[in-house]
């Protein structure tokens, strides 16, 4: 009987260690899923007055075959790899818009008016010359116009952005919560590793080291906290929503919801190359722009205002708020 018994054992441990196999082979292309393995172990001991005999092998446990430093590492790393990625592609926005060097940006248009103020100071008398004059400030204007209307028009899209990277943030949060719960009990007592629900949930904490620069915490019963700029999302099975709000200096900002007084200063991923570019690139680039548009205006009016019309009358304005 003992023969039987450990053969027995046997066939049963290697059905489970081939069923492992199976699993991670039928999941290699599932996203976030961890390849497991089957842990023997010997069977109890049967003693006899002779000696201890062994009675086969058992699967002690199931496995994931993930290391939680490296988890950490690629996180931190994700967190800054969107970042950087998504100021590259908003500031290639903003080159788009701006479209320099190019025959139809402002460098082009500046260049005809100067071109036309040249030739009308050849032939000040010249309807013609004045004309064109007229033309080449008013297409100036036009460029300066629809480069601020476009600009204004990134910060609106960059913004619906923000909100929907934050409706996705929540979702995550919530569904990570749950996740603690799912995981708490199937593994209270730890007689059973719930290791789909932990890749589930390592996969929804990746992603949110790469929108908000998350980081994860394990507890003694198989819940995470999850923390981004020093607040908890996820603290066992509950989860705190961000939201989106503007702090003293009238900039875009994150906040917890049951703190919308207190922005985040300190969060990571993509949002805040998002808030960043709201509240530093492209607030710099608008401001850049008025200046250049103001100090234009002035100067060539002022140059203009110097002068006299042919019966004696002083130059008006050639540009206008």
């Amino acid at each position: 009987g003992s023969i039987l018994g450990t053969a027995r054992s046997a066939l049963a441990a290697q059905q489970q260690a081939i069923q492992t196999a199976g699993h991670n082979v039928a999941n290699a292309s599932t996203p976030g899923f961890t390849r497991q393995r089957a842990e023997l172990s010997p069977n109890f001991e049967q003693r006899t007055p002779v000696a201890a005999l062994g009675t086969g092998v058992v699967v002690a446990d199931l496995r994931r075959v993930r290391d939680a430093l490296l988890d950490v590492t690629v996180r931190h790393e994700a967190g800054g790899e969107a970042a950087a990625s998504t100021r590259k592609e908003l500031l290639s926005a903003v080159e788009g818009v701006l479209g320099e060097p190019s025959e139809t940006g402002l460098a082009s248009a500046m260049d005809a008016m100067w071109s036309a103020w040249s030739d009308l100071a050849t032939a000040p008398t010249s309807r013609a010359a004045r004309s064109v004059v007229l033309g080449r400030a008013a297409a100036v204007a036009d460029t300066l116009n629809n480069f601020d209307a476009r600009l204004g028009a990134l910060r609106d899209q960059t913004t619906l952005r923000v909100d929907q990277t934050l409706v996705e943030v929540n979702d995550l949060t919530r569904r990570v919560a749950e996740l603690n719960a799912q995981v708490a009990a199937t593994e209270v007592g730890g007689l059973r590793a719930a290791n789909d629900l932990r890749d589930q949930r390592d996969l929804a904490v990746d992603r949110l080291a790469a929108l908000v620069g998350a980081t994860a915490d394990e507890r003694p019963d198989g819940s995470v906290q999850v923390f981004a700029g020093g607040y908890a999302l996820v603290d066992g099975l509950v989860s705190t929503p961000l939201v989106r709000t503007t702090d003293v200096l009238g900039r875009a900002a994150l906040a917890t919801a049951d703190a919308p007084a207190r922005p985040i200063r300190a969060l990571g991923g993509s949002t805040e190359a998002l808030l960043g570019f709201l509240n530093h690139d492209l607030r710099a680039t608008q401001d850049q722009l008025d200046a250049t548009a103001t100090g234009l205006a002035r100067a060539v009016n002022a140059v203009h205002a110097a002068g006299q019309t042919s019966d004696g009358a002083a130059g008006v304005p050639v540009f206008v708020d």
